[in-house]
């Protein structure tokens, strides 16, 4: 009820705003038309201030052509000037700037046109028509014309001496309706007191106003064929013009469907919104109560429970990513006290292990290896020689090392297998002399080679290959330990990499996991061990470690 109650109300606006628009044109117009009349009433007025001209006019007008044309040149002759004062050189002067103007005419008492100046190519022509009494046909190219006029009267007699006529296009008047800012739904018409209809502008109705109104100024709502049409109407003050502006309610039908149309879709576009905002507050209240419910699920003590995050970067996006970038602070600052924790018990065993003279245990393996030079066993003596540097290299309290030592302790450790399987291993190393003072942690390399001699070396080849490369790369250390040995299996690698990326400890690689453990612990998780292997293919170790915080290490 409210919404066909509210209709109405807007159907009458809309009838009223429009009728309003179509009478604004008619009093423009209207107004347009009494300018044109004052103006040849100011041509008159200004011909009477000038009694040469009022003369000159009166002579045309009274007088025929001849005897016009007689007095013309007496005046010229009288007058000293070399510029000729008449009628036509004054209307020359006064409708120049006037661009609307088509033709201006002088009429005798019986509204014969006698003479005429026409406006054509930019310049006034002085023509005179004899015979047929009115304009020629060529000024006529914009259909009928809007003729304004006033009486010239002899200033002494007053007498009624003729007319002076001035004659406008309508194409003013129809590209001023074009330029309204609002689009014209009403026609326009003009007609004169004749009631001959001189100009229309809009759409042709099936109506014709001049039939139902009388001529004069009045507002009418016209019914024909079942249709119904608003007019307004009004004159000129001359009386001698009548504009028309008729509005179809057919034409209001349109206006009111296509606002109906309109406020349809902007309820259903509300509806809409409502049902939007109402379901976005829902989603928002069903994520800050998995928010609350996390929390409450952390005070209970699961560290492991995470807030799920969606896709949109509001607020609680933002708290619920703060909330598990601070649960996964937690668990490593939990995983680093119980490594700690582990490495202080490791630190003690150590401690107890070292306890050991070492120079007790030098003296007797010199001791050993005299023995075997003095036996004959060559072979022997070199391998205690190698066995009693690594067990130096190992006794050293320095936890950080420069690569060549490091490396220089790995060549030990493969030449020892060489010696108990010789020919079985190529081994090479690939080192810069720029790299060479850069420090890493102790004991890196030596548990991955170990693995690989272990684990990965195929014992019945004479083609083992083992290359260990270092080079820089973005900031980083990168050291490869590449074999050509039995590879990985492709599920047995998964696990292997999972567990390395997650921290988790594996039986079987415990080496691997402790050298990666303890590089993540000294410098972070985006450092460690990276493992690539294809099955009977060969193994790749990538060590990736901060150049910028591999100092030369200093001698204490």
């Amino acid at each position: 009820m409210l919404f066909f109650i509210t209709d109405k109300y807007y159907t009458d606006v809309v009838v009223k705003k429009e009728i309003d628009k179509s009478y604004q044109r008619v009093e423009k117009i209207t107004s347009f038309i009494e300018d044109k009349n004052e103006k040849v009433s100011k041509a008159v007025r200004e011909l009477y201030y000038d009694r040469d001209l009022i003369e000159d006019v009166t002579h045309a007008l009274q007088d025929d052509y001849n005897n016009y044309l007689s007095y013309r040149l007496d005046m010229y002759s009288m007058s000293g000037s070399s510029v000729p004062s008449h009628f036509g050189t004054f209307l020359n002067s006064f409708y120049s700037q006037d661009d609307g103007i088509t033709a201006v005419s002088l009429s005798d008492p019986a509204e014969r046109e006698k003479y005429y100046q026409i406006y054509k190519n930019e310049a006034w022509n002085l023509s005179k028509e004899e015979t047929r009494g009115k304009l020629p046909a060529d000024i006529m190219h914009s259909g009928e014309l809007l003729k304004v006029s006033t009486n010239i009267n002899n200033p002494v007699t007053l007498d009624l001496v003729g007319y002076l006529n001035a004659y406008y296009s309508f194409d003013e008047v129809n590209r001023m309706l074009k330029l309204q800012k609002d689009q014209v739904k009403a026609s326009i018409y003009i007609y004169n007191d004749d009631r001959q209809l001189l100009f229309r502008f809009g759409e042709k109705l099936a109506i014709n106003p001049m039939e139902k109104l009388a001529f004069g100024d009045q507002t009418a709502d016209l019914v024909s064929n079942g249709s119904t049409y608003y007019t307004n109407s009004l004159t000129d003050s001359s009386g001698g013009y009548m504009v028309v502006a008729v509005l179809a309610e057919s034409k209001i039908k349109e206006v009111t469907t296509r606002r109906k149309t309109m406020l349809g879709i902007t309820l259903f576009i509300s509806v809409v919104a409502i049902l939007v905002t109402y379901w976005s507050i829902r989603r928002y209240s069903q994520r800050f109560l998995s928010i609350e419910q996390t929390m409450k699920q952390v005070q209970a003590g699961d560290l492991d429970v995470r807030i799920p995050i969606k896709k949109e970067t509001d607020d609680l996006s933002i708290i619920a990513g703060n909330f598990n970038i601070m649960l996964d602070d937690v668990n490593n600052y939990i995983k680093k006290i119980y490594l700690s924790s582990i490495k202080q018990k490791e630190a003690e065993l150590k401690n107890l292990q070292t306890q050991i003279n070492p120079h007790f245990l030098y003296n007797t393996l010199e001791s050993i290896r005299m023995k075997a030079i003095s036996d004959g066993s060559r072979t022997t003596a070199d391998m205690i020689v190698l066995l009693a540097d690594m067990f130096r290299y190992s006794l050293e309290q320095d936890d950080v090392v420069t690569l060549e030592e490091e490396i220089a302790h790995v060549s030990k450790y493969v030449e020892l297998f060489k010696v108990r399987q010789p020919d079985k291993l190529k081994f090479d190393v690939q080192l810069p002399a720029h790299l060479m003072d850069k420090s890493l942690p102790r004991f890196i390399l030596q548990p991955l080679v170990e693995n690989y001699i272990i684990h990965g070396i195929r014992r019945n080849k004479y083609d083992n290959t083992l290359v260990i490369s270092v080079y820089e790369e973005s900031a980083c250390l990168l050291i490869s330990i590449a074999d050509n040995g039995k590879g990985i299996e492709r599920e047995k690698k998964k696990i292997l990499q999972s567990n390395l990326r997650n921290g988790l400890p594996n039986n079987e690689s415990l080496g691997l996991f402790n050298v990666n453990e303890r590089i993540r612990l000294k410098y972070g998780n985006e450092f460690g061990l990276e493992i690539s292997s294809e099955e009977e293919d060969g193994t790749r170790i990538l060590i990736r470690l901060p150049i910028n915080e591999m100092e030369v290490r200093e001698d204490v």
